[in-house]
């Protein structure tokens, strides 16, 4: 993984993030979009073409990238334009970026530098791992699973550690999207960043993911709760709000800018994290979160996009509701094969999200219920 200098002129935010096949060159911009990208590949100001006080080996220009030994076209570089949000994705093949490397984005006016990389996380879910989700109700502790998805604020620090006992890995759950009034820190919401009711969730409501000055520092301390609990990864929850009513005008771009700071701040502390819903933005988001967790793509005819992850052998989890236990295998029978073909880590729950399960990956789990199903 790279980790290298990032400097950025009339940029608001510059990045530079690395994944197993390509490297995304990020930057956040006010009103023009950088002119020119220029790459020290091995942070050597003494090679290369000396440039914005370092020693360019290559360069970004419309959507090619560029090596100056001799000036030559090395790879495409296709850019995407959120509007106020673009980035360039680039086969990692094609520029040997070393650990030290400096990358600078050219803009309008003024310069801001800051170090960035890519801090991958001790653990991950594999694509074959079973997991559960249990947010209500006594933590079943015996399920035979290998990860546990569990609420952040109401599970104790012994829990977990006992779930690490029995060799057991734990993902804490909180709502990143949504301000929730029985949490602890609900007094640091200050009331203009609240805006409407999610709907059918009493309690809940949307938060205007731009005011990032607000956030940032709330969601650090529950990824900081996160770590002093022993978690393994974080779910935050309701990071799509770009497409839902919640009272502000938010943006793709706005969105894919708070997930991004999300995967971030998980990452600098060690902890996996995944994607939840936020179907539109896969591709724009793919390269910062680890799996990916979705909740009824069968019913909305969408799975298809989760292939954004799993081609690239990331885990894909995903829940399909049923209002009671007792249409569960029915749900099983039409869910689970299709599941399973696709290689998803699928569950059927209840929508209150308790003990009670059916795992379409645990094949004996699931004949017993095709063959009660026929009996009846």
């Amino acid at each position: 993984m790279v980790a290298c200098a990032v400097q950025a002129q009339g940029i608001e935010e510059a990045s530079v993030h690395a994944d197993l096949q390509k490297y995304r060159l990020t930057a956040y911009y006010g009103g023009i979009t950088p002119a020119r990208i220029y790459i020290d590949a091995d942070g050597d100001r003494s090679t290369g073409a000396a440039i914005h006080g370092i020693g360019a080996d290559y360069w970004i220009e419309q959507e090619g990238l560029y090596r100056f030994e001799d000036e030559a076209w090395v790879a495409e570089a296709p850019a995407t334009d959120k509007g106020g949000l673009i980035y360039w994705d680039i086969a990692k093949d094609a520029l040997p970026l070393q650990p030290q490397a400096v990358v600078i984005f050219t803009g309008v006016t003024g310069e801001v530098s800051a170090p960035v990389g890519w801090h991958p996380p001790s653990w991950v879910p594999g694509v074959n791992d079973h997991w559960q989700v249990q947010y209500t109700g006594p933590i079943d502790i015996n399920v035979p699973v290998s990860v546990m998805d569990i609420d952040l604020f109401e599970t104790s620090p012994e829990l977990i550690a006992e779930l690490h006992r029995q060799g057991k890995r734990v993902v804490c759950y909180f709502s990143a999207g949504s301000f929730e009034d029985w949490r602890p820190d609900a007094d640091a919401f200050p009331p203009e960043v609240i805006g409407l009711p999610l709907e059918g969730w009493a309690g809940e409501w949307w938060l205007d993911i731009r005011r990032i000055d607000v956030l940032a520092p709330i969601m650090a301390g529950r990824m900081d709760l996160a770590v002093s609990k022993g978690c393994d990864g974080v779910d935050p929850d309701n990071v799509d709000g770009y497409v839902n009513p919640t009272g502000f005008e938010l943006s793709a771009a706005d969105q894919i800018r708070y997930n991004h700071l999300l995967a971030t701040m998980a990452h600098e502390r060690g902890l996996a994290v995944d994607l939840k819903n936020a179907l539109g933005l896969f591709e724009d988001l793919e390269p910062y979160f680890d799996w990916v967790l979705n909740e009824e793509c069968f019913a909305y005819g969408e799975c298809q996009r989760l292939k954004v992850f799993s081609r690239l052998g990331k885990a894909v989890w995903g829940i399909s509701y049923v209002e009671r236990r007792a249409e569960g295998p029915a749900k099983a029978l039409q869910i689970c094969p299709q599941a399973n073909r696709h290689g998803f880590a699928w569950l059927i729950k209840t929508l209150e999200l308790d003990a009670w399960r059916i795992d379409c990956m645990d094949r004996s789990y699931f004949f017993y219920y095709l063959n009660r199903f026929r009996r009846h």
